[in-house]
Order: structure tokens, then C-alpha cells, then sequence
């Protein structure tokens, strides 16, 4: 029994937990959070703000690890540059080692023409040495049986001499150029030697350089990996973030305007015109909740008769005849929009005294802009947005015209903020003696409080 009693309490615990906000817990991260559960605004703000710490802390290592492969990838750089200089030096010491070669089988060549030269002059020594022997060991009687005379003979004797001479100079001669030349040949082989060393050492060091490069390289495509998971997991915290902005605002219910749209379209008026951007959406959210609520009302004659979409009522004079009527068919006509199923607000119910409407409806769009003013304001839409025709229920064109007529009001000054969205509201400020419409410019300033909140933490997160 008493399981079965446990057992029902915490059925009952687990539905009642199933229909309520989640707390937010202390170990939660970004993308841990399952937005398809309802939350409040303030555990959505401090999701948002998880978010925004841990995008922050991930754009801090995406940095620090783009400086990293930033520093490997110049280590890639110098060590390439290092390999193509030792490219270089190995193709100079070729081209060293070519001429050196060439170098040497002249120097040898030359040996060997002075060696052929040189056994030619001794050839020459050794007979002219064998006739002066011969000429030494002839005797006088000799000489005189073979009819020679003495003069000859000394002539004979005196020319083998010079000859002698001669030739044993050229013999020194040419082993003394033999013997330089073979020294140079050895010192052109030495030098050879010491480049091929030289090349052989370069080509080592390439080789440890190609390698270092590969393993360099190996880094930075790890390097770069890690920095594409940084740069992977912090677009899916700021898409976790607008998620939860998204879900934070509630203001697009029904057909209402997306609150990212709107906050990138008054940030462009803002720029336009110098009217804060916060205080632009505070005006859309105070007039249509962004867009809920701008319409509910259709003309169904062009003399101003009207009908309330919701239950059928017939209004006469929906709008003011005298002043917004014709604007109106002209607004729809330009925009080829047919007058009798384009939506505008209503009167307002709490205003009706004895069956009648003590006020008009007629405000156009998520600004609830009346349409003569409207008109007052189209062209400049026109040339801001640069479009043909400004359009009312365009979102953008609508907020556009907001901040124009806020500038218009004085609002690019926040103390001037307030009295300007009452003049928005009824034409005067929230002072005027006997004017009740403070309550509006107290409204939208709290709004824009609310908003700008919002817009730090989505700016942050960004």
C-alpha cells in the first residue's frame, strides 16, 4: 500500500513539475538546455547569460588557438624558405663542383701534354748524352783514320754541348711547370672535395629541414582542426543564444513580428535617424505588441462605413471621415491592396456612450500610424528604405516611420523621449493642463528599460 501511495506522490510531483518552469541548474551549459521546455523570463535570462560567458570564454580559446596556428604556420614559412635556400645553395655548389671538375681534367690534361713533352726532351738528352760519349772515347788515331779533320771535330764537340744544355734546360723547364700544375690539380681536387663535403652537409641539413616542415605541418593541420571545433562550437552557442532570445521575447504571438527582425530593423532606423533603438521598440510594443494587435476593423464602403472582423459589427464612420478616409483608399490604391479586406485598428469598446463611439479607429500597421500621417511621413520612408511605396504593415517600413515621426517629436535626446511618445500617443506632451495621456509615456519608458535589459544581453552574447 504504501508503494502504491509513493508511487501516486510522485506522479503527481513529475506532472507538476512538467507544467512549471525548469529551475536552472548551477552545472547547466549552453547547449544543454532543452528549449522545447517552457521556461520563465528569468531562467531564460539566466541561460542567456550562461551562454553569453561560455561563448565569451570559447572566443577567448578560438583566439589563443588561432595564435598558435598562426605561429606554427610561420614555422612552416621559415622552415620553407630555409629548405628552398638550401635548394639554391645545393644547385651553386653543383654548378662549383662542375667547374672545378673541369677545372682539374685541364689541369690533368696539361700534365699529361707537359709528360709527352718532357720524355720527348729526355729522349733528345739521352742521344745527344750517347753521341758526346761516343765523341769522349774516340782517340786521336781514330779521328784521323776516319778523315775527320780536329777543327771539325771541336766544332762537332762545341754544338753537342749547347745542345746538351738546351735540352737539360727545357727538361727543367718542363718538369718545374709539370710539377705546379700537378700541386694546382691537387688543390683543385682539394676544393672539390671540401664543395661535395659542403653539398653533402646541405643536402643533410634539407633533409632534417623537410622533415621538421612535415611535422610543422602535421601541427598546423591539427592546429587548424582544433581551431575550426572552437570556431564550430561557439556558432552553435550564439545559435543556442538566439534561440533563447527568441524565446525570452513574447511579443511575436499570432502574426506579431519576430523580435530579431524588428530589433535589425530599428537598429537601421535608429542609425537613420539618431532615435535610440530600445525606445523605437518600446513604441511598437506599447501600440501592437509588436504586431499582435494592429488590426480588426475593415471598410466596406468607401463612404467610411466599417465592420469588426471578429463579430461582424457594423461601424459607422470607422474612421474619421474628414481626415483619414481618403488617405486611406489612397494608401491601399497605391499599394494595389483591395480597401475592403485590408485590416486597421478599431474604436475602442470602453469608449462607446449610448451605442456610439466616442473616438475613430483607422491606426494603420504594428505603429498604428493614422493615415494622414501616414502620408505626411511616406516619402521619406521612400527614400530612407529606398522602396517605391512605403507600405504600413511592412514591418520594416513601419518601424521606419516610427523612428522618422519620433525624430520629428524631438526623441533623438533621452530626456525628450518621454514627452515625444505622448505626443506620439495624442498629439501633445505629457504635461499639457487637463491632457491625460502621461500614463503612455510612463508606459513606454518602462518598456525601453525592460527592452534595453534585453538588448545588453543579446549584444553581449554576440
Amino acid at each position: 500500500m504504501r508503494k502504491h501511495v509513493l508511487l501516486l506522490c510522485l506522479l503527481i510531483m513529475s506532472t507538476f513539475l512538467l507544467g512549471k518552469s525548469f529551475v536552472v541548474s548551477a552545472a547547466a551549459t549552453c547547449l544543454s538546455f532543452d528549449l522545447t521546455i517552457q521556461r520563465s523570463d528569468d531562467d531564460l535570462r539566466k541561460l542567456l547569460a550562461i551562454c553569453d560567458a561560455e561563448s565569451k570564454e570559447t572566443e577567448r580559446q578560438l583566439a589563443t588557438q588561432k595564435a598558435k596556428s598562426s605561429t606554427i604556420a610561420s614555422d612552416v614559412a621559415l622552415l620553407d624558405s630555409l629548405i628552398k635556400k638550401a635548394a639554391q645553395q645545393i644547385t651553386i655548389k653543383n654548378q662549383i663542383i662542375k667547374q672545378l671538375g673541369t677545372q682539374i681534367n685541364q689541369k690533368q690534361s696539361k700534365i699529361e701534354t707537359l709528360s709527352e713533352k718532357l720524355e720527348r726532351e729526355r729522349d733528345s738528352l739521352a742521344q745527344i748524352l750517347r753521341k758526346k760519349n761516343e765523341i769522349d772515347n774516340t782517340t786521336l788515331t781514330e779521328m784521323l783514320l776516319a778523315n775527320q779533320r780536329i777543327s771539325e771535330f771541336f766544332i762537332d764537340v762545341d754544338n753537342f754541348q749547347t745542345i746538351n744544355k738546351a735540352i737539360q734546360n727545357s727538361v727543367n723547364i718542363i718538369t718545374g711547370v709539370r710539377t705546379t700544375t700537378t700541386e694546382e690539380k691537387a688543390a683543385l681536387e682539394q676544393r672539390k672535395l671540401e664543395q661535395a663535403n659542403l653539398k653533402n652537409q646541405i643536402e643533410a641539413d634539407k633533409k632534417k629541414t623537410e622533415s621538421q616542415k612535415a611535422d610543422k605541418n602535421v601541427l598546423l593541420a591539427n592546429s587548424k582542426a582544433e581551431e575550426k571545433s572552437y570556431a564550430d562550437l561557439l556558432a552553435q552557442k550564439k545559435a543556442q543564444a538566439a534561440k533563447i532570445s527568441a524565446a525570452l521575447f513574447k511579443f511575436r504571438g499570432g502574426q506579431g513580428i519576430p523580435f530579431g527582425d524588428a530589433y535589425r530593423y530599428a537598429q537601421e532606423a535608429s542609425k537613420a535617424t539618431g532615435v535610440e533603438t530600445s525606445f523605437i521598440l518600446a513604441i511598437l510594443k506599447q501600440e501592437s505588441n509588436f504586431g499582435k494587435y494592429d488590426g480588426g476593423c475593415v471598410l466596406i464602403d468607401k463612404e467610411g462605413t466599417g465592420k469588426r472582423v471578429s463579430n461582424g459589427e457594423i461601424i459607422p464612420s470607422v474612421m474619421k471621415p474628414t481626415r483619414d478616409l481618403q488617405p486611406f483608399l489612397q494608401i491601399v490604391a497605391d499599394l494595389g491592396f483591395d480597401y475592403r479586406i485590408q485590416q486597421f485598428s478599431c474604436p475602442i469598446t470602453a469608449r462607446k456612450v449610448n451605442g456610439k463611439y466616442s473616438d475613430y479607429g483607422g491606426a494603420l500597421g504594428p505603429s498604428q500610424f493614422i493615415p494622414s500621417t501616414w502620408l505626411g511621413v511616406k516619402t521619406r520612408i521612400e527614400t530612407a528604405l529606398k522602396v517605391p511605396h512605403a507600405n504600413p504593415w511592412n514591418p520594416e517600413h513601419a518601424i521606419m516611420a516610427t523612428a522618422i515621426y519620433m525624430k520629428d517629436l524631438g526623441a533623438q535626446t533621452k530626456s525628450a523621449q518621454r514627452d515625444a511618445a505622448c505626443k506620439y500617443y495624442s498629439g501633445r506632451g505629457c504635461n499639457v493642463p487637463g491632457v491625460q495621456n502621461a500614463f503612455y509615456g510612463n508606459s513606454v519608458m518602462n518598456i525601453k528599460l525592460a527592452i534595453q535589459k534585453d538588448i545588453d544581453i543579446i549584444e553581449s552574447a554576440n
